[in-house]
């Protein structure tokens, strides 16, 4: 298996030389991200007949569960579930086999059939309470390529014994939107916020934060399968979770934000200033305190991209990876920004005050057998940077026990 990790650092004065330092190869990936965003925009736009089946408390909604709405998709031929914040929805909720687009935030049901610029739900969202029985939202059983798009919902208190204790993408064929959602207080053995198991899911988040979660190893997020990809948008965000499984054998403790395992995950969102955006405050008791990628490629690209109408990105913040530990409870991790047996891509990156206890690489740590065949790329226009913003910068302590930025062997 070929390992490699490419750092590109440059300034935005140099911005157009650099384009040109990316190797075709990894454009091409650039490039299916921006064709992923695309394609689910435009997918989500043209599904159903423009009806919309409403949920809340006031006796103008048509179902008081958002369950019993889903049950009567299939039947209506309508592609929307709108749902109302007069009340919480305690449910533990299935989609199965359906194409469905389930919008949050709204008032009431009156203010659903007004213009969006009257009654819009703008970025207000609904609460669906999982009551700690089971995943809060599960995905499953597609027969064929489903589009799912959630929007304006807060996913909260979930609890699964195994994977997914907020969302559970499992062995499914779908297009996957998620736009102004939290995911919060969860808990599951693994993927405590998200898990994607298996199947064909390409997931994007826009404007959507993962935080709070407790796994035993994927505390944030768990994504498994090489036909699947995870792609962080706008400000979206895996901050303040944790892996928490005592030791690092079969994955415990592993990836307090993120892991992966044979999937595809890039982040074209961040923020040079803290906040939930980015990949933030994660802790694992193993490795890989922000990230632990194990056989999955990883993108962190802090510029806009473009491709026609669509661009991903932006050139105001940069993609960051700052103040994960790995390590926190056995005393001993590597990679506490990230931790790779496989392919890390940074472009206009911040790798800032991670910690690796007692282990390698405070900021990354790659454990690549065929690595040094990949020699690691500087190119350095400026010594200036964040913000003549465009580099991949190295601040902060970022300890380890050795090689405190960056191991490799």
């Amino acid at each position: 298996m070929k390992t490699y990790i490419l750092l590109i650092l440059v300034t935005i004065t140099g911005f157009s030389q650099a384009e040109k330092l990316i190797k075709p190869e990894i454009q091409q990936m650039i490039n299916a991200d921006i064709a992923l965003a695309h394609s689910i925009k435009q997918l989500s736009q043209s599904k159903g007949t423009g009806g919309y089946l409403s949920v809340g408390a006031d006796n103008q909604c048509a179902y008081s569960t958002i369950q019993s709405a889903l049950n009567a998709l299939a039947l209506t031929g309508v592609y929307e579930i709108r749902i109302a914040r007069n009340k919480s929805y305690n449910e533990n909720l299935i989609i199965d086999d359906m194409d469905v687009s389930i919008i949050g935030g709204y008032l009431d049901c009156f203010n659903m059939g007004l213009p969006n610029a009257i009654g819009g739900p703008g970025n207000h969202q609904s609460i669906i309470n999982g009551g700690d029985n089971d995943s809060v939202v599960k995905i499953q059983n597609t027969t064929q390529r489903r589009t799912i798009s959630l929007k304006n919902l807060r996913l909260i208190d979930g609890n699964s014994i195994g994977p997914g204790g907020g969302l559970l993408v499992m062995v499914v064929d779908s297009m996957l939107s998620l736009v102004n959602l939290d995911i919060l207080n969860n808990n599951a053995h693994y993927g405590a916020g998200i898990a994607i198991i298996a199947g064909d899911t390409d997931m994007v988040l826009e404007n959507s934060r993962v935080f709070n979660n407790v796994a035993r190893y994927g505390g944030g997020l768990y994504c498994s399968g090489n036909n699947s990809s995870v792609l962080l948008l706008d400000e979206s965000g895996i901050s303040a979770n944790r892996a928490n499984g005592i030791g690092v054998s079969g994955g415990f403790g592993n990836g307090g934000g993120v892991h992966l395992k044979d999937c595809q995950f890039s982040m074209y969102s961040g923020s040079a200033d803290g906040g939930l955006a980015g990949i933030s405050s994660n802790f694992a008791s193993g490795n890989g305190g922000g990230i632990y990628s194990d056989d999955g490629y990883v993108i962190i690209h802090g510029n806009m991209s473009c491709n026609e109408d669509t661009c991903i990105g932006d050139n105001t913040n940069p993609a960051n990876i700052s103040n994960n530990t790995a390590g926190f409870i056995t005393g001993i991790g590597s990679g506490g920004g990230i931790f790779t047996n496989h392919s890390l891509i940074i472009f206009a990156g911040l790798i800032e005050n991670n910690v690796s206890i007692n282990g390698a690489g405070g900021g990354i740590a790659s454990l690549g057998a065929q690595l040094r065949s990949f020699p690691f790329t500087f190119n350095i226009y400026n010594n200036e940077c964040w913000d003549t913003q465009r580099c991949n910068l190295f601040r902060g302590i970022n300890p380890a026990r050795y090689y405190r930025s960056i191991y490799a062997a």
